[in-house]
C-alpha cells in the first residue's frame, strides 16, 4: 500500500521536505531520545537538526504498510466567494476528471463569550471532492484552505502530484494570492493479536503501557511537539488505542479491534506567496 520509508527531513533555506516525515515511523523518538553525550547522559537540543534534516532516505515499500491516512493542507485567508457555486464551478470543472462526486457540507461557526453570550455566527461551507465511487482520494476546499487526502497512499510520487496539480487550480482559480500555513500529516496503525506491541517498540515508546498499570489502562497516548531548524514544528501522537478507539474519526474510522498509533503532523506556519510552483517545491 504504502512506502514505509517516506522520512521526515526539512531542508535548510526553508525548503520543507515532506516527503521525509514518514522515515520516523515507529522509531520515531528513538535518535532524540538515544543521543548520548560523554557522560552517557541523553542529549536532548531545543532545536534538532537530526532526524529532521538531511537528505531523505532510499523509499522502502512495504506489501503490509499500517499507513492508514495522508493528508495535506494548504491554508490562506478567508475568501468569501468561495460559499458561491459559481464561483467554486471552475474549481470543480478543472478537476472534474479526476474527481468527479461532488458533496456540499455544510455547519454553522458560532463564537461565544465566557458568559454564554453569542459574539457571532455564521454559515460556513466546505467543499468535497472525491475520486470515482468516493474510494481513497478527497479534494475539500474551504473559505480559508485546500486539502488533499488519501487512504490509498502508494508512495510520495504520486501523492505530490496530485497536490501540486490541486495547488495549480487553486491558485489559477481562486488567487489566495498568500499562504498562512502549509502542512502534511500521516497517520499508522499497527493491529497486532491481543494488542500485544512488546516485541515490536522500543521499551520507551511503551510507556505505560509497558508497566504493570498499563494493563487496566483504556489507551495509552503520548503527545509530543518538536520545533524544527526553520521554524516549524512537527507533532507527534503515539500509543494504544482500545477496540473502536480513535483519535480522528474523520482520517482514521474505529475499528473492532486494539491497535497502536502514530500519528505525524508537520507543518511551517510561516506566511509566503500562495504560488503553486514554490509551494509544491517544499512539499517535495
Amino acid at each position: 500500500m504504502a512506502s514505509c520509508n517516506v522520512a521526515a527531513t526539512w531542508q535548510k533555506q526553508r525548503t520543507l521536505k515532506w516527503s521525509a516525515i514518514y522515515a520516523f515511523s515507529i522509531s520515531l523518538l528513538h535518535t532524540i531520545f538515544h543521543m548520548r553525550n560523554a557522560a552517557g547522559r541523553t542529549n536532548v537540543t531545543s532545536q534538532l537538526p537530526h532526524p529532521l534534516s538531511g537528505p531523505a532516505p532510499e523509499r522502502v515499500p512495504l506489501p503490509g504498510s499500517p499507513l492508514v491516512c495522508v493528508l495535506a493542507q494548504v491554508r490562506f485567508p478567508t475568501i468569501l466567494a468561495i460559499r458561491s457555486p459559481d464561483k467554486v464551478a471552475s474549481f470543480q470543472e478543472a478537476i472534474r476528471g479526476d474527481y468527479p462526486v461532488l458533496e456540499k457540507e455544510e455547519f454553522q461557526d458560532i463564537a461565544v463569550q465566557s458568559n454564554g453570550q453569542v459574539l457571532s455566527s455564521g454559515a460556513e461551507v466546505i467543499w468535497r471532492f472525491h475520486n470515482e465511487h468516493k474510494r481513497g482520494w478527497r479534494v475539500s476546499l474551504g473559505t480559508g484552505f485546500v486539502a488533499l487526502e488519501t487512504n490509498q497512499y502508494t508512495d510520495r510520487h504520486d501523492f505530490l502530484a496530485r497536490l501540486k496539480t490541486i495547488l495549480a487550480v487553486t491558485e489559477e482559480v481562486l488567487n489566495p494570492r498568500i499562504c498562512t500555513r502549509f502542512g502534511i500529516r500521516y497517520i499508522d496503525r499497527v493491529v497486532k493479536p491481543g494488542g500485544e506491541m512488546r516485541g515490536l517498540l522500543k521499551e520507551w515508546a511503551l510507556g505505560v503501557a509497558g508497566e504493570e498499570p498499563g494493563r487496566f489502562a483504556h489507551h495509552t497516548l503520548t503527545e509530543a511537539a518538536f520545533p524544527t531548524e526553520e521554524g516549524g514544528t512537527l507533532q507527534a501522537r503515539w500509543g494504544g488505542l482500545p477496540k473502536n478507539g480513535t483519535v480522528d474519526p474523520a482520517l482514521m474510522a474505529p475499528i473492532d479491534e486494539p491497535s497502536w498509533l502514530l500519528d505525524l503532523d508537520m507543518w511551517d506556519g510561516n506566511q509566503r506567496p500562495f504560488s503553486s510552483g514554490p509551494l509544491s517545491g517544499m512539499s517535495g
